[in-house]
């Protein structure tokens, strides 16, 4: 079944994904009490116009994760089509920028929407994700650092960023909402599952997903209390997760050894992962 934008409800924010190229979602960002919305990392300019066209939605700002092409490569396509600020790291790939942003700036949206910014290197180096902290329902824009069971791969980084970056995440309020920018699911949760197989919330999970997919719809936004029950890569401290990625180590003769701290585990799984 082919994938369908859908809304995400969080208060007074509106939150749109539209899906682009095979397994993208840009995030538009609207609200109940102003006009206009904002977009994050136009992969493909066409489907993102055809929503804020049908929408009447005027495009105020773009807001820019990092560099990879299936984020920037409608960049310019909007840009024609609307000139508007262009908010993201300082990065040379993305010269368009015209306010550069990095950890620990600030703006606003409407004038009255708080968004924080957070540098989480591990997969690009200038990488960003914008939390929102929106009154009592708070939502973070991650971007390829988290995905629902999984996490973003290293391209230009090191194990040790991209598992700080995850920590960061991991250190946002329980419930707030993760909008990441790919919807891999079921393929993170057959991994999560070989790795934690007595973990109950996995089949649980993988239940609800396939209903879902069933009805075109996405398994994301998820959660960061979600997220801590079924992604692997923020459960590293558990002795369950341990002992098998202490496995995997021994039986591929991975050249780390037997790890000796959460860290250490990060690093066995996620090279575990790359090659599941």
């Amino acid at each position: 079944m082919d994938r369908e934008s859908f809304t995400t409800i969080l208060g007074r924010l509106h939150i749109d994904a539209v899906p682009i190229l095979n397994t993208n979602y840009v995030w538009i960002i609207r609200h109940a009490d102003h006009e206009g919305a904002y977009l994050l990392d136009p992969g493909d300019a066409a489907p993102l116009k055809r929503h804020l066209t049908q929408n009447n939605l005027a495009l105020k700002q773009i807001i820019m994760t990092h560099s990879h092409w299936d984020h920037i490569n409608g960049l310019d396509e909007m840009l024609r089509w609307k000139k508007v600020d262009v908010i993201g790291p300082e990065c040379s790939v993305i010269p368009q920028v015209t306010t550069p942003v990095a950890e620990g700036s600030r703006f606003q949206l409407w004038n009255n929407v708080e968004v924080q910014v957070l540098h989480t290197p591990g997969h690009l180096p200038e990488h960003l994700c914008y939390y929102l902290p929106n009154g009592n329902q708070p939502v973070v824009f991650s971007g390829d650092i988290i995905f629902s069971a999984g996490c973003g791969r290293i391209f230009n980084g090191t194990h040790a960023e991209l598992y700080n970056s995850l920590q960061r995440l991991n250190a946002l309020p329980s419930h707030t909402q993760v909008c990441c920018s790919h919807d891999y699911i079921m393929d993170n949760l057959e991994f999560a599952k070989h790795v934690e197989p007595d973990n109950p919330y996995y089949q649980e999970r993988i239940k609800s997903v396939i209903l879902r997919k069933r009805m075109g719809k996405a398994a994301i936004p998820t959660s960061i209390q979600a997220e801590r029950l079924i992604n692997p890569f923020l459960r590293c401290g558990e002795k369950s997760i341990q002992q098998s990625v202490k496995r995997f180590s021994q039986e591929s003769n991975h050249p780390l050894g037997i790890p000796t701290n959460d860290l250490e585990v990060f690093t066995l799984l996620r090279d575990w992962k790359n090659q599941f």
